[in-house]
């Protein structure tokens, strides 16, 4: 029998071994056992809509605001009834022949016409102003209750349940609204007990409750909201 030499039988070692090798890692892999299942989420659902709807806070914010329109509607009044002071004069006093006082009372009437229209509309972007902040107040305190209520109760996600958004009726719509409103849809199926509104309802309504206001005094001022997580 003729004699191996070592450098004759060096690359089938190094060979052998490296097939060695690749089965022990491929064994290891194999065995490794699987990944962790993530950790469920608790998810609860909020109608916000109906929270504020339902707050007394904003039902409160919004009879003060309509406690002001009768002042905003006197100073209206005021330039309302000297228009028709000088239009009286123009169609029944001053006769056609009086052209200087009629050129007079016509400047004052586009003065005071012009006075009227931008008074009016002042006073509808101040009334829309103090309701749009009477909104975004009672919504901040709604986003703070719910941010302590579901760290309380361990919850990892509210959202906004939109299940109360139908399409429109048959027969009503066109494709471009019937498609705007699936498409806003987000929430397609919750079992029972995710929504957690009347809880979020019931808490603001108590936290206001002990700071309501006596005798029409403006609610106080509100939180800052939470920070995001």
């Amino acid at each position: 029998m003729p004699k191996l030499s070592l450098a004759r039988i060096a690359p089938a070692l190094i060979g052998l071994a490296a097939f060695v090798a690749a089965c022990v890692v491929y064994s290891t892999a194999d065995s490794a056992p699987p990944p962790a299942a993530p950790a469920p989420v608790s998810i609860a659902l909020v109608d916000i809509a109906d929270v504020l709807n339902r707050s007394d806070e904003l039902k409160d914010r919004n009879e003060l605001i309509k406690q002001k329109v009768p002042e905003l509607e006197n100073k209206l009044k005021e330039t309302g009834d000297e228009i028709d002071r000088i239009e009286n004069d123009l169609k029944l006093v001053i006769p056609p022949s009086d052209h200087a006082a009629r050129v007079e009372k016509l400047s004052r009437l586009n003065e005071l016409m012009a006075i009227h229209k931008a008074r009016r509309e002042a006073f509808q972007r101040q009334i829309d102003i103090s309701k749009g902040d009477a909104i975004t107040t009672v919504y901040q305190r709604a986003m703070a209750t719910i941010d302590l209520f579901a760290k309380r109760e361990g919850f990892d996600i509210v959202l906004v349940d939109d299940r109360s958004i139908r399409l429109p009726d048959l027969g009503s719509a066109v494709p471009g609204m019937v498609m705007q409103a699936v498409e806003g849809k987000r929430i397609l199926y919750a079992r029972e007990g995710v929504d957690i509104t009347d809880r979020i309802v019931s808490l603001l309504n108590t936290e206001y409750a002990s700071r309501r206001p006596s005798g029409g005094a403006q609610p106080a001022p509100a939180p800052a909201a939470p920070a995001p997580r």
